[in-house]
């Protein structure tokens, strides 16, 4: 009389679930990772808003929130990999956001990460001297800037050089 094979363990059952599993598919294009750094929280849930279900020639973008530029300090020390900043400038101090931009281009060497700097002081900074001496990608008066402004500038601060608009989505 032939014996009958043994029943399954838990282990085993748990093994077959892992071996029958399907691979999982990358469900569509990577998005573009903002970093986001405002000390005011009101503007910080606005971006969020705006820019949550935003895409840029076709990508996601996906946000992180930074309440000061130490805490975006921090987060870049832990994980560079970031495609755009964009940074207030008054926070901690009159220029900490200008510090900041500083900190990522000298100390980081992050020269490929894009960069765009707003202030809700416009008497303190020119346009032209944020843009040329910190290199940063562009520079907004918050009062100046709105959903399609800041939609736009992100997009086109994500184009390759040489390579026609995407189209920005909302």
């Amino acid at each position: 009389m032939a014996s009958a094979p043994p029943l399954p363990t838990e282990a085993d059952e748990l093994l077959l679930l892992d071996e029958d599993a399907p691979c999982a598919e990358p469900s569509g294009p990577a998005p573009w990772r903002l970093l986001v750094v405002d000390d005011e929280p009101s503007v910080l849930e606005v971006t969020q808003m705006v820019l949550g279900q935003h895409q840029c020639g076709g990508r996601p973008l996906s946000l992180t929130l930074a309440q000061s530029a130490a805490e975006a300090r921090s987060i870049l020390a832990q994980d560079p990999d970031y495609a755009l900043a964009l940074v207030d400038v008054v926070m901690e101090t009159e220029n900490a956001g200008l510090d900041l931009v500083d900190h990522i281009r000298h100390d980081l060497h992050l020269d490929a990460l894009r960069i765009i700097v707003r202030t809700g002081q416009p008497g303190l900074m020119n346009k032209q001297t944020v843009l040329s001496r910190w290199g940063v990608d562009d520079f907004w008066l918050k009062t100046e800037q709105n959903a399609t402004t800041l939609r736009q500038s992100i997009c086109a601060a994500l184009r390759p050089p040489n390579t026609p608009h995407p189209p920005c989505h909302a």
